[in-house]
């Protein structure tokens, strides 16, 4: 019997495809297919998280608020979330910045491209 592939092996396989097909999809012309028939489904999958990981936080923390018997433990479960929240925040932060100054994803967009571009959306950038 199969076993069973874990979930976040399943992610991290999607994401790995998604870049390959990315790069693929520039390099030999097939992003308006990609705009039109993948991208939508990107967009609903986002929209969908959010939708519930949203009121789920929200209702977690009233739940975890509410919850409490003794009001002084309040103040030292909030200062404990807004630490960790502006740390994990920093970590997020400085990884993005450096793995963005490393790898500099916008050099790899085709010059011609980004001319071809230039022209078909020029005018209504300068409208705008």
């Amino acid at each position: 019997m199969l076993k069973r592939i874990p979930l976040y092996v399943q992610i991290l396989a999607g994401m790995a495809l998604g870049a390959v097909w990315g790069i693929i999809a520039v390099k030999i012309g097939l992003d308006k297919m990609t705009l039109d028939w993948v991208k939508p489904w990107g967009v609903i999958f986002l929209n969908l998280l959010k939708l519930i990981a949203v009121p789920l936080i929200f209702v977690s923390i009233v739940k975890g608020v509410t919850s409490l018997t003794n009001i002084s433990k309040l103040s030292r479960i909030g200062i404990k979330t807004i630490v960790l929240y502006l740390l994990t925040t920093f970590i997020a932060t400085f990884f993005g910045l450096a793995l963005v100054n490393l790898i500099k994803p916008g050099n790899t967009f085709p010059p011609e491209r980004s001319k071809e571009l230039q022209e078909q959306f020029g005018e209504n950038i300068a409208n705008k």
